[in-house]
């Protein structure tokens, strides 16, 4: 019985003792990730290159839509112009929303 006492014991000794080195691996990363420059810099400009590209993507479709469907969607370039705008700022908008979401874990 004692015996059986002891081998539980020394099994919940190493149990716990894993259970602090994972906590203390745990800490150790998560002081590690700080916020560095470099990434702030990528960020930024993946943001506008992301938003450049939106831009382009969505007026490059309206022109071959208007070219394709040959004059029966009526679209004149300052509507396909304002709706890519539209476009570039509802990707820009999500962007954002990664960044501060990515930047709140780290902090």
């Amino acid at each position: 019985m004692n015996k059986d006492k002891k081998l539980y014991q020394d099994e919940t000794q190493k149990s716990v003792e894993r259970l602090r080195e994972a906590a203390a691996k745990i800490s150790e990363e998560k002081y590690e990730e700080k916020i560095d420059v470099r990434d702030v810099v990528k960020d930024i400009l993946f943001f506008f290159l992301s938003v450049a590209i939106g831009f382009a993507w969505m007026l490059i479709m309206q022109l071959i839509i208007s070219f394709v469907s040959l004059g029966y969607i009526h679209m004149n370039i300052e509507k396909m112009i304002i709706v890519s705008f539209v476009c570039a700022f509802l990707v820009g908008i999500f962007n954002i929303y990664k960044m501060v979401v990515k930047y709140r874990k780290k902090s």
